[in-house]
């Protein structure tokens, strides 16, 4: 951290916020992700449900997330884990990337949350909707509005394979919002939101799909977000 000296006395300068984060998750297991990571409350569901159908942990060196199923066991709209050093000071960046390594998923569930905003008091994520843009790991774009139904805004996919690097990235471009889905470097959409509820800040985000029919799991082996001012080309 950088020191100035002012009238005979060193005077150290305030840190930079810490707007970039990434996790190779290579620790123990653990039934957490750990301390730098928060879990929202679940939203309301479709049709009801439990609160605690879904987690996410640390297992075999990947990022673990899961689901129940079964009765009461319905789709749920909310369910995520923030990078809590860095969610609060990319609030209003005009762009943003949220990327991970996949290895496996079970059904084409949300991966990749941008501009997630989640009502949060003092560091606890509170039962209310959030807005948001996803990217399903087969490359989907989605849009959600105050915790409701999400709607398909980008309904390109890919076949994703172990090993891809999956990226999801949106800029605000004058009055609107531009969102890519990006696999191992190669633009598979490029959407632009000019909608009148554009969404305009929030932060990173991974998130797991709870279904009814089937249990949901997925795995990352490694995750990263941060700024950007342009968009792969």
């Amino acid at each position: 951290m950088p020191k100035h000296k002012l009238y005979g006395q060193i005077v150290q300068a305030a840190a930079a916020p810490v707007t970039s984060f990434a996790d190779t998750f290579i620790r123990a297991d653990s039934p957490t992700l750990g301390p730098d990571w928060i879990r929202t409350s679940c939203n309301i569901p479709a049709g009801g449900g439990n609160g605690g159908t879904a987690w996410a942990e640390v297992s075999s060196n990947q990022c673990l997330l899961q689901t129940l199923t079964g009765a009461g066991f319905t789709q749920r709209y909310d369910i995520a884990w923030i990078p809590l050093q860095v969610y609060y000071n990319v609030q209003n960046l005009a762009g943003y990337f949220v990327q991970c390594t996949f290895q496996t998923a079970t059904t084409s569930g949300w991966g990749l949350m941008n501009r997630y905003n989640h009502n949060m008091q003092n560091g606890v994520t509170q039962n209310e909707g959030a807005d948001f843009y996803s990217m399903v790991f087969n490359g989907r774009i989605d849009k959600v509005v105050g915790g409701g139904a999400s709607a398909t805004i980008g309904a390109a996919t890919w076949a994703q394979v172990a090993g891809d690097v999956l990226r999801f990235e949106v800029l605000t471009v004058g009055a609107t919002q531009v969102l890519q889905s990006v696999r191992n470097g190669v633009v598979l959409q490029n959407i632009v939101d000019a909608t009148a509820f554009r969404i305009t800040n929030g932060g990173p985000a991974i998130s797991v799909l709870s279904i009814a029919t089937a249990p949901s799991t997925s795995r990352l082996s490694a995750f990263s977000c941060g700024p950007i001012t342009a968009l792969t080309p």
